[in-house]
Order: structure tokens, then C-alpha cells, then sequence
């Protein structure tokens, strides 16, 4: 209960709540605190609103690109398309605070260098546009006249005093915005729009993959199982092994497509480059790498190392199914079967409740836990200790 708590919406929304009363509570135009708090009242949304631009205009840029939209997550709020209807909903991570737009190829195509140029490039020209609109409504109304003094005076009043400190930082933070993101660089685990469109630009193995990737996410979105994802594609988003942030998440979709096509060779050699590229991965993905390892390690024999690696998931914010899978799978790699198929049931009754983005992931685990369900393990998984 207490982790739910501290999740950005509601620690943004408790936070507002508060500052937005102490400031009502507290009114008085000769007090510091009061204007204080009253600003910050105002540019919680502002600053909220500024992100929200610049995702929006990767999400116009992309359906005007030919791309399908997927997710979009701006501060502590996130909508969702589910079985083709768009779904609100909380933020559950912090490390995505700063907003990400999702949006695929339509057709599960490969997207052309133009287009995908134009997905990345159009936020910051949103940010841009819109740090400029702000600046002219600034300066439009002669907001930069108005001064604590001339409130004092009785000249302007508070409110224009606040309005006009709000246009001046949303247009500032905006064009700052802009600026940074177009800045070639990987924070966070995130590549920035300017690394991706200077990738594009110069072309060759980084830019086929950026666009290969792409490409898997829209045949993702179309719901197509990972064994069925174009493997020219698969190729060209695992060629490129430089420890990026762009390999952890191209050797994890390599990493789908091995283990549905029963490749436990291939599926190793993905899981080393994950390893080798987690310290530039996103911090959520830790929970990811931590079950592909117990999965593997079930594979050869090595339950007890699968145990441990299950049990480092416990924090991480991740799919309940995919747990109970993965233990489910111990359970009967131990010979205690019965357990096994009660840990597959539970899993297969939290997938059944789940609304799902990717429709073929979902059929995968079904197919894994109705298997375990059965007091078996997968195919993939072999006989413990087998050789791949």
C-alpha cells in the first residue's frame, strides 16, 4: 500500500493538493510565502503541460509519419490504446516522469530514415512552437512590465503578477526543452531525439537498427508472437553490440524471438549482451533481465540460481504472470508438480485480467503457463540439464 502511495501520481497530485490550499489558505499579495505558493500552484500544471506538449508533437509527428499510437506518459498521467479504445491511467514509474511517447509502424513495416527523422524531430519543434507562443503572449500583454512593486502600488494586480511569472517560465523551460532533448546523448537509459536523429542522418548499422526496432514494434502492436517477428529485422536491431542502452532493449527483443522459436543458443548469447549493457539500461528493465536469467538458468538444471534470481524481482515493478510463471517452472523442474500447476493457475488467472498492449507476448505466456499448468515444463525449457 505504501509503495502504491509513493507512485508519481499520487505524490504529484497529494502535492498540489497541499500547495494549492496553503496557498488559498493563505492569501495575502504582501506575503512572499503567499505568492510563492500560489506560483508554485500554477506551474505544477505549466511545467506538466510543457512536457505534455513536447510528447504530443512526437505523437503528431509519428501519425503524420504513417506510425500507430501506442502509449503516451507525461508526469504522473498515461493513456494507452487497449483492443483499439484509449485508455488513461497513472504513471507507475518515476524514471518516466519526464514523459515518453510510444508509436509504431503501421503494418509492422520498416519505416523509411524520413519518417522516422520526422517522429523523433517533431518534439522539440512542439516545444519550440510552443515556448515561442508563450514568449509572444508574454510580451503580447506586457506581463514583463508587471512588477511586485507596481502590485504594490496598485497598478497591476497579483494575478497578472503570477500570469505573467507562469508565461515567462513555461516559455523558458519549453525553448530549454527543446535544446536539451536535441542534445546527442543517452539519460536514464533513454536515447535523446537529437542522438536519434543524428543516427538516422548518418546512417548505417545504428540507424537500420533504430529502424529495425521500430519495425518489431509495430509487428508488436499488430500482435504477432515474437517467432513471428521478420527475423531480417531481429538481425538488423541485434547486429550492433556497442553496450548502449539501444542494444539492452534490441538484445531483449532478440532475446523474445529466440526463446519462441526454441532457440536456448541464441537465447543465452542475447541474455551476455543484456548483462553487458544493463549500467545504460532504464532501471525498470532490471526486473526483466533478473527473470530472463531464473528462465534460462531452469533450462540447465541450475534451479536454485533461478530461485535466487525470481526472488531479486520482488521490488521491481513488473507483470505478476511473469512471476508466477517463472516459479511455477521451478516448482515442477524440483519435482513438486502439484505446486507447479497451482502457481501456473494463479498466473493464468492474472493474464486473464490484464488488458493487453502486445497481444502475441500475451498469447506466449499463455501457452508457457497453460504448459506448466499441465505439471510440465515448456518445450523451450527441455529437460533440466540438457544441452542446447
Amino acid at each position: 500500500m505504501i509503495k502504491s502511495l509513493l507512485k508519481p501520481g499520487p505524490v504529484t497530485l497529494a502535492l498540489f493538493l497541499v500547495i494549492a490550499v496553503s496557498a488559498v489558505l493563505t492569501h495575502d499579495p504582501d506575503s512572499r510565502v503567499s505568492i510563492a505558493l500560489a506560483l508554485l500552484a500554477v506551474l505544477i500544471p505549466g511545467g506538466l503541460l510543457v512536457l505534455f506538449v513536447h510528447e504530443l508533437g512526437h505523437v503528431l509527428g509519428g501519425l503524420l509519419s504513417g506510425y500507430r499510437f501506442v502509449a503516451l506518459i507525461c508526469g504522473p498521467l498515461s493513456v494507452a490504446r487497449v483492443h483499439g479504445r484509449l485508455e488513461p491511467g497513472w504513471n507507475p514509474l518515476w524514471s518516466l516522469y519526464g514523459g515518453i511517447a510510444v508509436l509504431a509502424p503501421r503494418g509492422g513495416r520498416l519505416p523509411s530514415t524520413r519518417e522516422t527523422a520526422a517522429l523523433f524531430a517533431a518534439g522539440p519543434l512542439a516545444s519550440v512552437l510552443f515556448g515561442v507562443l508563450f514568449a509572444a503572449l508574454h510580451f503580447g500583454l506586457g506581463l514583463d512590465e508587471v512588477k511586485r512593486s507596481t502590485v504594490a502600488e496598485g497598478t497591476h494586480t497579483i494575478w497578472q503578477l503570477l500570469f505573467g511569472a507562469c508565461t515567462r517560465i513555461v516559455a523558458l523551460c519549453s525553448l530549454a526543452g527543446a535544446v536539451a532533448t536535441m542534445i546527442p546523448n543517452a539519460i536514464g537509459g533513454f536515447t535523446s531525439d537529437g542522438a536519434a536523429i543524428r543516427m538516422l542522418l548518418k546512417g548505417g548499422p545504428d540507424a537500420a537498427r533504430l529502424q529495425a526496432m521500430n519495425a518489431i514494434m509495430g509487428q508488436l502492436t499488430e500482435g504477432a508472437r515474437p517467432r513471428d517477428w521478420t527475423p531480417e529485422f531481429v538481425q538488423r536491431a541485434a547486429a550492433v553490440q556497442d553496450g548502449s542502452a539501444l542494444e539492452s532493449s534490441a538484445a531483449s527483443l532478440a532475446l523474445q524471438h529466440a526463446l519462441d522459436r526454441g532457440d536456448l543458443r541464441a537465447a543465452r548469447g542475447h541474455l551476455a549482451r543484456m548483462h553487458a549493457a544493463r549500467a545504460q539500461a532504464p532501471s525498470f528493465s532490471e526486473g526483466e533481465l533478473r527473470l530472463y536469467e531464473a528462465w534460462l538458468a531452469i533450462a540447465d538444471g541450475r534451479t536454485a540460481e533461478a530461485r535466487t534470481a525470481l526472488a531479486e524481482t520482488a521490488e521491481e515493478l513488473m507483470e505478476e504472470y511473469s512471476r508466477r510463471r517463472v516459479l511455477a517452472a521451478i516448482l515442477v523442474a524440483e519435482g513438486r508438480p502439484d505446486e507447479g500447476r497451482a502457481a501456473a493457475r494463479e498466473g493464468l488467472a492474472l493474464l486473464q485480467q490484464e488488458d493487453h498492449h502486445f497481444a502475441g507476448l500475451a498469447a506466449l505466456e499463455r501457452e508457457w503457463l497453460e504448459q506448466l499448468a499441465e505439471g510440465r515444463l515448456p518445450a523451450v525449457l527441455g529437460q533440466p540439464g540438457a544441452p542446447a
